[in-house]
């Protein structure tokens, strides 16, 4: 009898096993947030980072209707759980608004970054809506959100390239570098006429130390202007030695004094730093494409996809390079590709939006060889999040991928 009980008791725990297994890879991760997904605060989104120790740090701005201010810049930081960070700021979240007297101004944030030492770094903007007043800085919080006194001017470091006059100057992103200085590249435009503009756009670089002061070892007192292929660049990699390279859809190479080198040659990358929406780089310097294709129902169907480019920029053939779609193939059935990422494995992650009612927007993950990953949600494509509109994706140190909508909304995608 005993025995008899025993194998029952045996039976029903393999027979439940499976309901209490857990999730395949390319599930929705029901420890993050609430069943893979985490709710925004923000009205619109900017930019994101993962944080050395797993922190995601999201910068947006917030609706903020009143006699002065429209909206003012939201730095949110979230537990690797999805949850706020209860020690930073209020509930997670820093309001830095534009100054008082701005009328109806507002304030936003383009470059984002976190430090070794959890310290945030943001390009800081605000105008004022006749745009007759503005301001440019390149701010440090400290872990808590509270402003880095020991930076800059309590906590800011003015944006004040030397341009041309009728010049414009954006810093749109920055860098951590691993020896504590700070790398901002963004470019130099001039005005528009009716007929276009009369030359061309700079590329910016400026490089700070670690307490904010100008690196004068860089450029000229700390900045190098000049034309490139890149123009706006929206990846940076730092090469051991302190070498740049500079990414947006081509590169430009730069010595460790930001003086322009006139052939790429790459070398050993010991960091990176970029959008991840339409390209990301590889630490050997290759970097993938996302992209789409005509599907196989005519011009009314299309597939995202995704390629690999040797440093050159030569197309890589070994990488196979699959069409693909969230849902199986039909008329009107529109796929497109809307941020990547590429793992510690070398896969490739791609956020992909399906032109439907509503809205639905999902994740598929390739191998490093370009092939469709099978062990990946059905076939390589993950579970899919309605009204979700794809903005970028991130890939966490434990290689779990985290979606980011327009207006800072997450979900986040088991690994394996």
């Amino acid at each position: 009898m005993r025995k008899t009980i025993l194998s029952a008791v045996v039976s029903l725990l393999v027979l439940s096993r499976p309901m209490m297994g857990f999730a395949k890879a390319g599930s929705l991760d029901p420890s993050f947030g609430t069943d893979g997904l985490v709710n925004s605060p923000l009205s619109n989104f900017t930019a994101a980072v993962i944080a050395p120790n797993g922190d995601i740090v999201v910068a947006g701005d917030i609706d903020a209707p009143s006699s002065t201010i429209t909206a003012s810049l939201a730095i949110v930081r979230y537990l690797p759980n999805g949850t706020p960070d209860p020690s930073f700021g209020t509930n997670g979240t820093v309001l830095l608004p534009p100054p008082s007297s701005f009328f109806l101004g507002e304030s936003f944030a383009l470059g984002i970054a976190v430090q070794s030492n959890e310290d945030i770094l943001a390009t800081f903007y605000a105008f004022n809506n006749t745009s007759t007043e503005s301001e440019s800085e390149l701010i440090r919080l400290n872990a808590n959100g509270t402003p880095d006194t020991t930076f800059g001017s309590a906590g800011e470091v003015p944006l004040s390239f030397p341009v041309p006059t009728s010049w414009s100057a954006s810093a749109t992103l920055v860098m951590a570098q691993p020896d504590g200085k700070i790398l901002v590249t963004g470019n130099i435009t001039p005005p528009f006429h009716k007929g276009g503009t009369t030359s061309a756009p700079l590329t910016l670089l400026a490089r700070y130390l670690a307490n904010g002061a100008p690196d004068t070892t860089f450029g000229t007192d700390g900045v190098e202007e000049v034309t490139t292929s890149v123009d706006l660049p929206e990846a940076l990699a730092l090469l051991s030695g302190d070498g740049i390279l500079a990414f947006n859809g081509t590169y430009a190479q730069f010595s460790s004094a930001g003086a322009p080198v006139s052939t790429v040659s790459g070398g050993t990358i010991i960091a990176i730093d970029q959008t991840g929406e339409g390209f990301a780089l590889k630490p050997n310097g290759e970097y993938v494409v996302a992209g789409g294709v005509r599907g196989p129902f005519g011009k009314t169907n299309t597939d995202a996809t995704a390629e690999l480019f040797e440093i050159n920029g030569t197309l890589d053939p070994s990488f196979n390079a699959p069409a693909f779609s969230l849902v199986p193939n039909a008329v009107n059935v529109k796929n497109g590709a809307a941020g990547i990422g590429v793992d510690s494995e070398g896969r490739v992650a791609v956020g992909v939006e399906l032109n439907s009612s509503p809205l639905v927007s999902g994740v598929a993950r390739l191998d490093a060889n370009g092939s469709l990953d099978t062990t990946f949600g059905s076939d390589g494509i993950g579970a899919t999040v309605p009204n979700f509109v794809v903005y970028t994706v991130l890939v966490q140190a434990n290689n779990q991928i985290v979606m980011v909508s327009s207006n800072g909304s997450l979900a986040r995608y088991l690994a394996q």
